[in-house]
């Protein structure tokens, strides 16, 4: 399949923590639609609608990305949401505009691909996916990002050979503690061998 997501027997996804008080909880509209432009390949156009915030965070991950490697292929991405938001199989999540399926960097034949293929050690450009899975990191708003618990090691390794502190890996990968820790921003969650999944901040 090519998403690669059929999640309907996984326990249920982490839970935003309450931070209490009695403010608007109302969640915003899931409806605007992400405009891939010359720096994505999108999918489904039909299913990637998001919040307004969202869409504005990716493009903005997606823009520092491209201005550190703008040679590279279009950031390949698959489902958001559909316009209005709802129940969107077969995820479980993807119903408020605020998750996103992303594409891995490839090297070889796969660089140009269009689908969401299966990673291994000698396809995955470790280097260009951390700088990837970064730009979205950085614009501080990212709540989780889901991948396979063996290509959180292979991009902890790299992130760690070019100089990023115990402290900053600690708090952004789940790896090493094992696949079923609820630790760190990067976590494992299965039938994400051939893209990574981010969630924002609602």
């Amino acid at each position: 399949m090519d998403d690669g997501i059929v999640e309907a027997f996984l326990p249920p996804l982490p839970k935003k923590k309450s931070r209490g008080g009695s403010g608007d909880h109302r969640r915003a509209r899931v409806d605007v639609q992400l405009d891939g432009g010359k720096s994505m390949f999108i999918k489904r156009p039909y299913l990637a609608y998001g919040t307004a915030k969202t869409v504005s965070l990716v493009e903005r991950a997606v823009s520092t990305y491209k201005g550190r490697h703008a040679k590279s292929p279009k950031v390949l991405i698959g489902n958001m949401s559909k316009r209005g938001g709802g129940k969107l199989k077969p995820h479980l999540s993807h119903r408020h505009g605020v998750d996103i399926d992303v594409g891995y960097v490839m090297l070889g034949e796969s660089l140009s691909t269009t689908r969401f293929e299966g990673i291994n050690q000698d396809t995955l450009d470790a280097r260009k996916t951390w700088d990837l899975v970064k730009s979205f990191l950085d614009t501080g708003e990212v709540r989780y990002i889901f991948m396979d618990y063996a290509l959180q090691k292979t991009l902890y390794e790299h992130a760690q050979s070019i100089g990023m502190s115990e402290d900053e890996l600690d708090e952004l990968f789940q790896y090493p503690r094992g696949r079923g820790r609820s630790h760190g921003i990067i976590r494992h969650w299965r039938s994400h061998k051939n893209h990574f999944h981010v969630r924002f901040e609602g």
